[in-house]
């Protein structure tokens, strides 16, 4: 059987652009021809009436149907328009009895009245509807007189009918998406006349060509159509990396998932008929779309509408959703996922990502900080945004740059069309500074002019102002090159020192030689600069880390950014901490040059600070309910820093008197400040240094006494206590003096030194006579057979701090107010807080529970495989294994991870440091409780041999939960036990924060170790 096919034509203006038989248009639902949509039509022959057309001609004229309501090809199908029974003179008619259907989506139009001559011939062949035999999709019928001028002199030759098959094809003609007649598809609705297309290819013609009319009812009703739910424009991205495809204005395109890309698990690419690929949807259009994908609820055609002259600026092309006649419980996943990717489309493309990152950069403070600007400063950002899109790139590629200076003769950027307007626009809205602004500034800022020169053209301009000889000149390093030419120019107006040449000579051959030149202006860099510390809340993060996320070389934890009150409450208190910073930052710098007039004079500003804040207040008001985290964002935290530091240099000094004065001082300014257990150290310290027995001790007492003092500093303190509270001066030993006298196992072993010098680290020769320090030789040591046989590492605190991250991570990145400000954190704010513990307390306390009834194994590997790869402090993922640390934690055990957890929870900057050298495990099998099954294996126990029935886990018995469980095998549980150690070598001792995580461990029942290491002369 044949199928019946209408014919139609194509716009004058895609005449030239048309393939015969190839390409497609849309057939619209005009007023008195009501239609169906169709998508399997076979090819037919016309024949001209008038031998003087042209049938060549005619061929170039023939578009293929599309589906009207989207403007999207679904078949390769060739159709013409023909006249229907009862026309008019126009050939625009009524829907007559006398039209056929056939069986698929879209029907057609077939006229049967004797009153014409009228023959089809159809060719054998059904085309299939591949996509990738669409050419033009874009070409449109667009008025039905206009078409019925070109079709009057066409004669279709049909197959011979009866006048049962008239009534058969009657019934036939249908709407497909609703099933009714096609009398009753009125104009006005199209969309019940356009909203379904094919989804077979349906064979219905046999080796006579006779039509079966039972095959097409049978074709009808075994049909699985599919609906048109709707079309978005949206565009490809991701073109750069698929430069091999080439865009065509009306190409269509087919959607294929991509589920292993590592960048978006719901990626889904775009490709062309011949199967390459042009890109990718967008991420928020694809996060949408591919839950239909992957549920086969539905599938997504789409066509190119535009190419875009520059290669690398957006595709833009529509996108239709045809989903599938299912049950009905699927339509709640369809109409939620299509308006989740209609909302999606509506957001503007974002042709380069780190344009879109700055912007969002700034965008973001302005809007979350704007009272930390004043009007102008508001101004001046905001009249960023109404720059040009080339101005806009422009700036961000040179603001990114190490600069100063640019020579516009060298920008060249693909992204950037016009440089040369494009700079002028900057400089005009005091973005950019031009450097014949800047050519009477200081000598620096000119010299700066100089560098950007090469070799050659310095060269060129030291000879032609005669600035110095050739020979000179020839051998000349570049540095020289410019000290010469910025010398020349500070001349002035005298003659240079071979009379040819005056200074201001040689700077106009200097500017002209450069040309246009430009630079960032100090007050866009300024103003950036405070915006990106006011984004990311520090000074390492910048814009790298937007485009280290977009490349996924970097992902952070998800969080909730939950911000209640701003960092800054006053522009004064971001101003007072702005000129801390700089204070802070000229201190490093004089130290680095060893400038201890300007270390002294920065100190003393500091000092200055602390007393105004201490007895007048400083300019920013104390705020109730303030986070005490966000101190360190404060100008006093700053300078109490600055004065640490200048404690430092006076003690190295032994200037004690004034070192005792500035710590006092620190002590009564700067109270939230976590760095008082060390001040009140040294205060004590420095008292004693000075015989101020007395006085040193009373000030240990009360530190010991301070709650914000903790840890190793603590313990210090308490130490000093019992030391000087020693008759007369105390007759009672204070009460925590016995719990000061630490009883671990000391270890000492020998190793041949290859140092003995008093500062440096030592170094030995290890029991394979490689050269190590101490503590490779201490686990050489302990893997030994005298040693023990244990396995271990060289960690410190890094695999305590990766075992608190993974199990502290829901605790670390929970829901709490104001410790997260920005996307691009590692940690909460909070951490090295006393508040950490206070705002978390009920889940630190749930979890830390579950560890020590024997969870760890499990939360470990849960956590690894949620978050593997994301960034958080403490937590390297390429250092240690999963497996590694599993044993860890059951060799540990429960409880000692447990106490572990809540000092790092308590005190985490406390504790972050001090802990041991090494960390030692073994395992070993233990029966376990388990029943005997009917096969038989080999001992597990030992190496005998002997058969034994296999065990497997009793039916009564629960899940095996004893801490310390390894891994379950046939037979046999693996147990293990866990040993710290502190290494220590000839000169070394311990230091009060080991000595207090020592104690902490010994507590919490672990097993603790200091290796003393001996130096020895023999072999």
């Amino acid at each position: 059987m044949k199928r019946i096919t209408k014919t139609s034509t194509t716009d004058a203006s895609r005449k030239d652009k048309a393939q015969a038989g190839k390409r497609t248009s849309e057939i619209s639902n005009v007023v008195g021809i009501p239609t169906l949509p169709t998508s399997h039509l076979s090819q037919f022959k016309v024949s001209s009436l008038s031998a003087k057309d042209d049938s060549d001609d005619f061929q170039e004229d023939v578009p293929t149907a599309l589906n009207s309501l989207n403007g999207h090809p679904d078949a390769n199908v060739v159709s013409t328009v023909m006249p229907l029974a009862g026309a008019d003179a126009t050939g625009v008619g009524s829907c007559s009895d006398e039209m056929v259907s056939d069986d698929s989506n879209e029907g057609v139009l077939c006229p049967f009245n004797d009153k014409r001559t009228v023959k089809q011939e159809f060719t054998k062949d059904v085309v299939k509807p591949e996509i990738s035999e669409c050419r033009n999709p874009t070409s449109q019928i667009h008025d039905v007189k206009d078409r019925s001028d070109s079709i009057t002199d066409m004669k279709v030759e049909p197959l011979e009918l009866t006048q049962t098959d008239y009534v058969k094809f009657e019934e036939l003609c249908i709407c497909t998406c609703h099933f009714v007649p096609v009398n009753s598809c009125s104009s006005e609705t199209p969309e019940s006349i356009h909203s379904a297309s094919s989804r077979d290819n349906l064979d219905v013609i046999d080796s006579e060509g006779s039509v079966h009319m039972d095959d097409v009812v049978r074709d009808v009703t075994n049909r699985d159509s599919s609906v048109v739910v709707g079309t978005i424009d949206t565009h490809i991205v991701g073109r750069k990396f698929s430069m091999e495809a080439v865009c065509e204005e009306g190409m269509p395109l087919a959607f294929v998932r991509d589920p292993d890309n590592p960048k978006d698990s719901n990626a889904i690419k775009v490709i062309t008929p011949d199967k390459l690929e042009l890109g990718y949807l967008p991420r928020q259009v694809a996060s949408h779309f591919s839950v239909i994908l992957d549920k086969e609820l539905g599938d997504l055609k789409g066509v190119i509408l535009a190419v875009p002259e520059d290669v690398f600026e957006i595709v833009p092309i529509k996108v239709t959703l045809e989903k599938k006649n299912l049950e009905s419980e699927h339509e709640e996943i369809i109409s939620k996922c299509w308006q989740g990717a209609l909302s999606a489309s509506l957001i503007p493309p974002k042709q380069f990502k780190y344009e879109a990152n700055f912007l969002c950069l700034l965008q973001t403070v302005l809007e979350r900080d704007s009272h930390l600007f004043n009007s102008d400063e508001q101004v001046f950002l905001c009249s960023f945004q109404l720059l040009s899109g080339d101005a806009q790139r422009l700036f961000i590629h040179l603001y990114q740059r190490k600069g100063p200076w640019f020579r516009v003769r060298n920008l060249n950027y693909s992204d950037v069309a016009d440089v040369e307007s494009s700079f002028q626009e900057l400089i005009a809205a005091r973005f950019m500074i031009a450097a014949e602004a800047v050519a009477d500034g200081s000598a620096t800022e000119f010299r700066e002019i100089v560098e950007v020169l090469n070799v050659f053209d310095l060269r060129q301009l030291v000879s032609s102002a005669q600035l110095k000889d050739r020979k000179e000149v020839a051998g000349a390093r570049k540095e020289e090159l410019v000290d010469w030419v910025t010398s020349g120019v500070l001349v002035k107006d005298q003659v240079s020192a071979l009379g040819s040449c005056s200074g201001t000579v040689v700077k106009e051959m200097v500017l002209d030689l450069v040309g246009s030149c430009i630079r960032v202006s100090d007050d866009a860099s300024f103003l950036l600069w405070r915006s990106q510390r006011l984004f990311f809340l520090n000074g390492d993060q910048d814009l790298s880390s937007f485009l280290l996320v977009d490349m996924g070389r970097v992902k952070y934890p998800e969080y909730k950014c939950n911000r209640k009150l701003p960092v800054f409450a006053t522009r004064e208190a971001l101003l007072e901490y702005e000129k801390a910073l700089e204070v802070a930052q000229a201190m490093d710098m004089a130290l680095e040059v060893n400038d201890m007039t300007a270390v002294m004079a920065f100190l003393t500003r500091a000092r200055t600070f602390l007393r105004i804040d201490q007895n007048e207040g400083s300019k920013e008001p104390r705020r109730d309910g303030c986070p005490s985290f966000f101190y360190r964002f404060t100008a006093a935290r700053v300078y109490a820093t600055v004065c640490t530091l200048g404690v430092s240099i006076l003690e190295r000094e032994h200037r004690y008197g004034e070192a005792i004065e500035l710590l006092k001082e620190l002590l009564s300014t700067c109270i939230r400040s976590g760095r008082r257990g060390y001040w009140t150290v040294r205060l004590s310290m420095d008292l004693d240094h000075l015989g101020r027995k007395e006085e040193s001790l009373q000030v240990a007492e009360k530190g010991v006494t301070d709650p914000l003092i903790r840890g190793g500093d603590l313990v210090a303190l308490q130490r000093r206590v019992v030391r000087l509270s020693k008759p007369p001066r105390r007759w009672k030993k204070p009460p925590y003096a016995e719990a000061l006298n630490l009883k671990f196992e000391e270890v000492q072993i020998r190793g041949r030194p290859l140092n003995c010098t008093i500062g440096m680290k030592s170094r030995f020769y290890g029991f394979d006579e490689q050269q190590c320090g101490v503590e490779e030789l201490a686990l050489q040591y302990y893997a030994s057979e005298e040693g023990g046989g244990w396995e271990g590492m060289h960690s410190e605190g890094g695999v305590w701090m990766m075992l608190f991250g993974l199990l502290m991570w829901e605790v670390l990145f929970a829901d709490v107010p104001d410790v997260f400000q920005t996307p691009f954190q590692t940690a909460p704010l909070d951490l090295d807080s006393h508040s950490f513990f206070i705002a978390r307390r009920d889940i630190i306390e749930a979890r830390l529970e579950e560890i020590r009834q024997g969870q760890a194994v499990v939360l470990l590997a849960e956590c690894w495989s949620k978050h593997y790869g994301t960034y958080c402090r403490g937590v390297n993922w390429e250092k240690y294994s999963l497996d590694t640390l599993q044993i860890i934690a059951a060799c540990v055990g429960g409880s000692g991870l447990s106490a572990l957890c809540r000092l790092l929870t308590q005190d985490h900057a406390g504790y972050s440091a001090g802990m041991p050298d090494l960390l030692l495990w073994r395992t070993y099998r233990e029966p376990s409780l388990l029943r005997r099954s009917s096969s038989d294996i080999n001992c597990l126990r030992c190496d005998c041999g002997q058969e034994m029935d296999s065990l497997e886990p009793a039916k009564s018995a629960g899940p095996v939960e004893a801490e310390g469980i390894v891994n379950v095998t046939k037979g046999c549980v693996l147990r293990g036990e866990a040993k710290l150690v502190e290494v220590k070598g000839p000169r070394d001792r311990l230091s009060e924060q080991q000595r207090a995580w020592i104690a902490s461990l010994l507590s919490a029942g672990l097993a603790v170790q200091v290796c003393k290491v001996l130096e020895s002369l023999d072999n």
